[in-house]
């Protein structure tokens, strides 16, 4: 789950997508209707948990944009995926550690710096008469620090802080080893820390349970597999089944005259992450290009034009996109 690959088209913002997965429509729901933890009792609550989703997607979304307009600015391709356990920003292998780091530690710096700003805001007097904006802004400044702190200080994988634990790792000892130990250290990080919670508070709960269960198993499994945790763009790979299905259908549906699917599918490939060949991240650009324009986005495909190989059917997406905008 934490590698979801689908996932829904959400919106764009400077050529980065944002996709949200049906899993995330559920926690959103779950949140809704026990906000805080309190159960349902009718609309009061419920609205509160309305205004609570609201600032944990806000949180996210900051969080995540740290990541991704960072790997925006080193020309990683980034997109953005809303799933059942938060976010994940997916981008191309960066070219170095060090440069993988930055693009790690933006998305914690971002989720902090919306925590001062929220803070700032809650000082302001005319503010403070409004209940709901205050609900709001007190789940986001919770939020936004409570879960950048475990995401960042905690050395837990796949979460930043397991990254920059890897990271560090790899500066002096080999891959192999810097791999089980950041795997073997997330796996009991994740223990200690649900254990520790269980034992503080005094109260279960599930959701928590069920993440530590999922991260456990997900270490455990690349524990076994013995493959690395990080890619440089020097490790060019064959694209899995997966990939080669979704363009090969994204190219049938482009044939046929589907745009709508194959605008569909394209995005589908893209959210689930970054380690695409060169060949089928072109296809993909111009696959969307082509059916962007077929469908009334020429906004959007703007972007994908730039992207696109430069090929005369492009050439005439480009001219098409340009003649609805004089007319």
């Amino acid at each position: 789950m934490f590698h979801e690959r689908s996932g829904y088209h959400f919106f764009s913002v400077g050529r980065i997508d944002v996709f949200v997965s049906m899993w995330y429509l559920i926690l959103m729901a779950f949140i809704i209707f026990q906000p805080f933890g309190g159960g349902v009792e009718g609309g009061p609550q419920i609205a509160e948990g309305i205004l609570y989703a609201a600032a944990v997607t806000v949180a996210l979304l900051v969080h995540e944009f740290g990541h991704a307009l960072v790997s925006r600015r080193q020309g990683l391709g980034p997109s953005i995926l809303l799933h059942g356990f938060g976010g994940l920003c997916f981008h191309e292998p960066a070219e170095t550690d060090g440069k993988d780091a930055i693009v790690v530690a933006a998305g914690p710096a971002a989720g902090f710096l919306l925590a001062v700003a929220t803070y700032g805001v809650l000082q302001i007097p005319a503010l403070q008469a409004s209940m709901p904006l205050q609900t709001f802004l007190q789940g986001l400044l919770w939020v936004s620090l409570v879960w950048n702190a475990i995401n960042v200080f905690l050395p837990i994988w796949p979460l930043d802080g397991g990254k920059l634990f890897h990271l560090l790792l790899r500066r002096g000892i080999d891959e192999s080893d810097a791999r089980d130990a950041t795997l073997r250290a997330s796996i009991a990080t994740t223990l200690l820390a649900v254990f520790g919670l269980y034992a503080l508070t005094g109260t279960f709960s599930l959701f928590i349970t069920i993440l530590a269960f999922f991260i456990v198993m997900s270490n455990w499994r690349a524990l076994q597999s013995g493959q690395p945790l990080v890619r440089r763009r020097s490790d060019a790979g064959e694209p899995d089944d997966f990939q080669v299905d979704k363009i090969e259908e994204a190219e049938a549906a482009l044939e046929s005259g589907d745009f709508d699917e194959a605008y569909r599918l394209c995005h589908q490939l893209r959210s689930t992450g970054g380690r695409l060949t060169e060949e089928i991240r072109d296809e993909v650009w111009r696959i969307l290009a082509i059916s962007a324009t077929e469908i009334g986005r020429c906004d959007e495909a703007k972007s994908y034009f730039e992207r696109a190989p430069q090929t005369k059917e492009i050439q005439r997406a480009r001219e098409k996109c340009e003649q609805n905008a004089a007319d």
